[in-house]
């Protein structure tokens, strides 16, 4: 064969495999970047009921007697185990200490699921390439102001710290 035809076939198969290779890290780019905004809407939600358990909770508990948008946002954001608590323990107990201790119970569940987003994002951060890192971020940062950004949130050593 010519010299023209194996040029034709080499810069085929180059420009291939090249197309394939970008599309495969924009994917792969794409969903950590949705994991990550998961996270972060999974985070405020939690949060934003924690708020309003600590402030109508006290007076649902006493009065046992639930607004509506709190009981629909306690129903359909917090997980089955949690719910358990409400509907067996501070709904039904006739008895208002076991009703207050289940309620303190349900704050602080409530918070460590806060706390394992927090730790769930932070490990997808840490443990990303500098690439990816800067996707996360949301701008181009050189290696001196990303890792020290890094080990003070996770407190350990990244695994790409001597790449460029």
């Amino acid at each position: 064969m010519s010299e023209t035809i194996w040029g034709v076939i080499i810069g085929g198969a180059i420009g291939y495999i090249t197309s394939i290779t970008v599309i495969w890290i924009d994917n792969k780019r794409w969903r950590r970047q949705f994991e990550v905004d998961y996270l972060k809407t999974k985070r405020q939600q939690l949060e934003n009921l924690c708020k309003k358990i600590v402030n109508m909770g006290p007076e649902a508990i006493v009065n046992k007697s639930w607004p509506i948008d709190f009981g629909t946002d306690l129903l359909v954001f917090l997980p089955h185990d949690l719910l358990k608590i409400i509907t067996e323990t501070i709904i039904s107990e006739k008895d208002q200490e076991k009703r207050k201790k289940a309620f303190w119970e349900l704050i602080i569940r409530t918070k460590k699921l806060i706390s394992e987003t927090d730790t769930r994002y932070e490990r997808l951060v840490a443990n990303t390439t500098i690439g990816e890192k800067l996707l996360v971020l949301n701008g181009w940062v050189c290696k001196r102001c990303i890792f020290p950004i890094l080990k003070r949130r996770t407190g350990q050593k990244l695994k790409n710290e001597s790449i460029v």
